[in-house]
Order: structure tokens, then C-alpha cells, then sequence
């Protein structure tokens, strides 16, 4: 299968890939007029995706010129050499014996010879594009995801070539682009097919947050509203593995203050009822800290204790959660987060469970000699 993940209009690209398969099992089955004509076909969506994503024709424009002006305006801007301008206006040729008169009236009929040439040409093109693109262009998100999926190093480097991606292509990995996939992987796959596959989950969302970083304040805002529109309109099971998988109490930032509201209840209601879920505790709570009302610090902090008392896998993590956030609170909220851990350490003892009771006076030493850097 040939590589189309340069191409950055989505529909091309399916149709793309679509063809080439198609056109693969034309050749296979002999059926060589089909071949040229779905490999113009493919030719003819490179090159418009090209000159349109580098500004150089409209859209609408490029969809209405015919081949032979596509692969003129190609040439024109460099995007292909003029041999494979020749050899491309050759196939346009070939071509056109679609049309009954024309194979009469030229005595000519596509062979496999022909055929064969037409795939060539394909390749050849695909990597002078493909080429060309990634100098004048920068990765797009296809690319990107393509490259972290097959290399697990890559993750390393992610901040270096994000720098190399155009901010439509950012706002693609973050808007569709990595949470399709992601949810597509977890829905098709379950756990992971195989262990090759394993990295593939957290280094999506690595991606995302690596995006988040990478993108301008407008991009950021659109990402951040769409787990809000999420959470108002779809199924709990999307709202929670898209939360989990993409949202960080950070990103409350980019939000109104309603909004901000209906995101930290939503939270809020979660961690009472799964105090236990690491995923929440270490990953999306970071940074509720800025945002957390006198009001709410018992339901931040109460969770928080019960799951330090019962899950010892749990107590760094927790520990580490709390003075963090606390050392981002408000001088009002930071009283209130000491008093409630009071009412906690003085309950616990009442109640003769003093190993749990040692646990919170240990965190409120450890919180109130904590200096945040």
C-alpha cells in the first residue's frame, strides 16, 4: 500500500487510498483500461492537494481544471520535475482512450506495458511530492501520528517536530485526528492486539498534550470546548474515556467561568466515586489548584484522604497531588484545605484508626513546610 499521509485533505486522502487499492486489483485481473484510468484519477488528487494547501490555486479553482492544467501548474511551481510532467501528460493521453472515439480514431487500446508504466509513474510521484511537501509544508498530522505509532522513540523528539507542523495541521491532530484514533484503537482493539502495539494509547495522549503546547491561544481554546460540548451531549462512556484520555483541570484556562463550573462538577462527582482511579488522581487533576472555590475544597480534598487510607499503592501519589495543588490555591483556600484535614486527622483518631491518622498529620506537616517552585 502506498503511503498518502502527506496529503492533507482528509477526503483525498481516503479516496486516494481507496483507488490505488483498486487499481491495484485491476492490474491484477487485467483490466488495464481501468488501471489508467484510476491512476490519473490518483495522479490528478496528489497534485491538486498540493497546489491548493500551498496556496497556489482555490480549491473550487483546481476541481474544475483538467488534468492537463493540474499537471502544468504542477511543473510550473515545481512541485514535480519536468520528466515526470512528460510522463504524467503521456498517461493523460492513455487516459482518454476511456472515450470510445478516441480508441477508434487512435487505433490505440491500454496494455499492460502501459499499465506498468502508470504504476511507476505513481511511485514516482508519491516520492517527489511527498519530498517536496515535507520541505515547503512541515509535517502534516498524519504523518505525525504515523510516526509515533510505529516508533516509540519518537515520543522523545515530539516537541522538535511539532515545531515543524503548520497550525492547521495542529488544530487537526487535536480536534479529530489523534481522539479518533485513539477512541478507534480502544474501541477495535480492547486492551492491545498484540504487544507491538502497547505504546500506541498513552503515546496518543502524549501527543495531544504535546499539541496543546505547541498550539496558539485560539487552537487551544477550541480543543478545551470540545470535551465541554462532549460532556453536555454524548454518552457517559465517550465523556469519560475522553476525559480521562484528553482533558487536565490546566485546560480550564480556555474556559468561561460556567463552563468552568460544569467541568470541575463533573470531576468532582468522579473522584467521590472513584477515589481509587490513579488515572484521575495523577493525570487530570493537575492544576485544579487555580481554580478550586473555598466551597469545593472538601470534595477535592475528602476523596483524596479516603483513597490514601484505603489504597497504599496510592498514598505518594496523593500525598504529592494534595501539596502540589495546595501550593497553587489561594491564601482563603489554602486555610480551608488545612482546617478539613484537621476534621479528618481529628475524626480518624476519635475513631481509633491511628495508623490513618498519622497518614493525614504527616501530609499536613509535609504541606505546611512545603515552599512550591
Amino acid at each position: 500500500m502506498a503511503n498518502f499521509d502527506f496529503i492533507t485533505d482528509d477526503d483525498f486522502r481516503s479516496v486516494l487510498e481507496n483507488d490505488y487499492q483498486e487499481m491495484q486489483r485491476c492490474f491484477k485481473s487485467e483490466a488495464w483500461k481501468a488501471v489508467h484510468v484510476l491512476a490519473g484519477s490518483i495522479i490528478e488528487a496528489i497534485l491538486i492537494d498540493s497546489l491548493v494547501s500551498e496556496g497556489h490555486m482555490k480549491k473550487e479553482e483546481a476541481l474544475k481544471a483538467d488534468l492537463g492544467t493540474i499537471i502544468g501548474a504542477a511543473e510550473k511551481k515545481k512541485i514535480i520535475s519536468s520528466k515526470v510532467s512528460h510522463l504524467s501528460s503521456v498517461l493523460k493521453e492513455y487516459r482518454n482512450l476511456i472515450h470510445p472515439g478516441n480508441s477508434v480514431r487512435n487505433k490505440e487500446s491500454p496494455d499492460d506495458n502501459g499499465s506498468r508504466i502508470a504504476l511507476s509513474l505513481i511511485d514516482m510521484i508519491l516520492d517527489e511530492v511527498s519530498n517536496q511537501r515535507q520541505t515547503t509544508y512541515g509535517y502534516t498530522s498524519e504523518q505525525i501520528i504515523g510516526k509515533i505509532e510505529k516508533d516509540s522513540s519518537a515520543i522523545a523528539i515530539l516537541s522538535h517536530l511539532l515545531k515543524e507542523v503548520k497550525s492547521r495541521e495542529i488544530e487537526k491532530l487535536l480536534m479529530e485526528a489523534i481522539p479518533s484514533r485513539y477512541m478507534r484503537f480502544v474501541s477495535e482493539n480492547g486492551k492491545y492486539i498484540d504487544e507491538s502495539e502497547e505504546h500506541i494509547p498513552s503515546n496518543l495522549i502524549l501527543l495531544f498534550r504535546k499539541s496543546m503546547e505547541a498550539a496558539n491561544e485560539k487552537i487551544k481554546e477550541k480543543a478545551t470546548k470540545k470535551f465541554v460540548k462532549i460532556l453536555k451531549e454524548d454518552a457517559e462512556e465517550l465523556v469519560f474515556s475522553y476525559g480521562e484520555a484528553f482533558f487536565r483541570m490546566s485546560d480550564l484556562a480556555h474556559l468561561s467561568d460556567d463552563e468552568k463550573k460544569l467541568v470541575k462538577e463533573h470531576f468532582f462527582e468522579r473522584i467521590k466515586d472513584e477515589y481509587a482511579n490513579e488515572t484521575l488522581i495523577q493525570d487530570v487533576l493537575p492544576g485544579i489548584g487555580l481554580y478550586i472555590h473555598p466551597a469545593e475544597v472538601n470534595r477535592f480534598v475528602d476523596p483524596l484522604v479516603r483513597a490514601m487510607c484505603t489504597e497504599k499503592h496510592l498514598r505518594l501519589i496523593v500525598r504529592e497531588r494534595i501539596k502540589s495543588e495546595y501550593g497553587h490555591m489561594p491564601n482563603p483556600d489554602c486555610r480551608k484545605l488545612i482546617e478539613r484535614l484537621d476534621e479528618w486527622s481529628n475524626s480518624l483518631q476519635s475513631r481509633g484508626k491511628e495508623e490513618f491518622h498519622r497518614l493525614v498529620e504527616n501530609l499536613k506537616s509535609d504541606i505546611e513546610d512545603y515552599i512550591p517552585f
